[in-house]
């Protein structure tokens, strides 16, 4: 509950009774997160990370102002929100403002012959794909899954996923905004008033967003224009099984590979060639554990007894350097063209098909589905406890890659052998090439038991060794735990952030948690 009792009547005005609440019960339910046991406070219960004040849902950016503007006046910390993935989304102060922004929902605009559709925050990058693909188009689908909000992977996060050679990445592919400041003065540019385009000038947009986005700390984006680019399939995908376990049946003009490498070299050379030849869809790289969720399972019982196969065939444990090879094309000469150039690559590299015999056709139609829609990532944190530790390592040639996948797996068995870290059967990596580049990301899922402490804190650890490693051999990435070892190494840009954030929000209101991820004190010693 706001301490002000007359503020919540102002707040209650601007949207109307029905879009606001103080209610416990309801205020309670949006500080469940996946992976919240990992934000401010290690020791705070993931099922009640902060005390809220209330929460409020606009249907408009002149209503999003006015809020705004208000917590201006009363000093109210604020965090907005679009669909909401992670903790990163939830203001960490207590008495703060949750700012959901579900009810602005709108396509705005989808402009086939340029490329680029203008978006609200709440559209998700499902609902932008199905009408993109109505017109020969697609969206980036970040692999926070496709329920995710396409403008806030665009505008307020990184938004890597598995089309990311093809598509780019969310936050390469804005063409405009809408940017209500933390002030509550509103900010336009580019796309997203009619006829304009242009970029708002030198450093603009890496103020707003930087590499890894301002995570809700510089105020709230209301629209973005989002480039869209070239769809090789249907207008419609034909949909096979039901929820949970739906798949895609796979188009004629397009063919999935799945490969496991002898190396991690070997792995990198591949993505090298694939990259220079342009001739694949997606490229990207999931561990055991990932595969099996999009196969079959279910369930945790599904998952278990899928393990247990792939035990028996002596998959589990190896270092599979596991790599997916989607292929599209408009032609038939095309796609065979492709596929050639793909099996030579496999060839000269020594990669081998990793499709179990047991794996149906459905299962194979579930695995195109979780590739091209990216639709079943909540089921990867179905373990608990889950973080993608160590996953900054952006725009990094993949010889830098290597390194830190050797290290990684190095470390991750330490972790599993004292006890810490879920045993996840072998190599971890999430990740690949970005723009048909040999440069990418790659990411490490671990899991523990988030209702333990201690485990908790030696997660934190082995996240903590990954960093040190990264800083001494250079492999340096930004953002996230990232910023507490790399930033000084690279300008500390920290304390950049925070004159911005200074100079944007003079009143400090807009909750800089996921912003801000180095501790004040140590900024202020930088």
């Amino acid at each position: 509950m706001l301490k002000d009792r007359g503020v919540a009547k102002v707040f209650e005005s601007i949207v109307g009774p029905d879009n606001f609440s103080e209610d416990p019960a309801i205020v309670s339910s949006y500080t469940f997160q996946t992976t919240a046991h990992m934000g401010a406070d290690l020791l705070k219960d993931m099922y009640d990370l902060v005390k809220m004040g209330a929460v409020i849902m606009p249907g408009s950016t002149e209503e999003v102002q006015a809020i705004v503007r208000v917590c201006n006046r009363y000093r109210i910390n604020y965090k907005a929100f679009s669909t909401g993935l992670g903790p990163w989304g939830t203001p960490m102060k207590e008495g703060s403002l949750q700012i959901d922004l579900r009810r602005m929902d709108r396509i705005i605009k989808l402009d086939d012959n340029n490329m680029y559709a203008v978006v609200e925050p709440y559209v998700s990058n499902r609902a932008l794909m199905v009408e993109a693909m109505k017109k020969g188009l697609v969206c980036h689908v970040g692999g926070a899954g496709s329920q995710t909000s396409a403008l806030a992977a665009t505008t307020a996060l990184a938004g890597n996923g598995h089309s990311a050679t093809t598509t780019g990445i969310g936050g390469r592919n804005c063409l405009g905004v809408e940017w209500v400041l933390p002030t509550g003065d509103v900010v336009r540019w580019g796309l997203v008033e009619e006829g304009k385009t242009g970029h708002p000038g030198p450093g603009l947009w890496g103020v707003a967003r930087g590499e890894r986005g301002s995570v809700g700390g510089l105020g709230v984006f209301t629209k973005c224009a989002a480039k869209l680019f070239p769809w090789y399939g249907p207008a419609q995908l034909e949909t096979t099984g039901k929820y949970p376990t739906p798949g895609y049946r796979i188009p004629d003009n397009f063919k999935v590979h799945l490969l496991a490498f002898p190396s991690r070299e070997a792995r990198a050379e591949a993505t090298y060639k694939l990259t220079d030849a342009e001739v694949a869809y997606h490229v990207w790289y999931h561990p055991l554990f990932m595969h099996v969720q999009r196969w079959m399972s279910e369930s945790n019982d599904d998952h278990y007894e899928i393990w247990k196969k792939l035990q028996t065939a002596g998959v589990v444990g190896r270092s599979l350097n596991e790599m997916t090879v989607v292929i599209g094309a408009y032609s038939e000469q095309e796609l065979q063209y492709k596929e050639k150039v793909v099996k030579d690559i496999i060839e000269e590299t020594g990669a081998e098909t990793l499709i179990p015999d047991f794996m149906t056709e459905h299962d194979i139609e579930r695995f195109f589905c979780a590739q091209i829609a990216v639709h079943k990532p909540c089921t990867e944190f179905r373990l608990g406890g889950g973080d993608m530790g160590n996953g900054v390592f952006q725009f990094m040639h993949f010889d830098n890659h290597v390194k830190m996948w050797k290290k990684m797996y190095e470390l991750q068995k330490q972790y599993v052998d004292r006890g810490v870290l879920t045993d996840l059967g072998g190599e971890s990596g999430w990740g690949g090439p970005l723009e048909q580049k040999a440069v990418g990301h790659t990411e490490y899922p671990n899991f523990t038991n988030p209702r333990d402490p201690e485990l908790v804190r030696g997660q934190s650890r082995f996240i903590a060794e990954g960093m040190e490693f990264a800083v001494r051999e250079r492999l340096l990435g930004t953002g996230g735990v990232a910023d507490s070892f790399a930033h000084e190494h690279l300008g500390d840009y920290v304390v950049y952030q925070k004159r911005i954030k200074e100079t944007l929000d003079p009143n400090d209101v807009a909750d800089p948690y996921g912003y801000f991820t180095v501790a004040s004190e140590r900024i202020e010693s930088s």
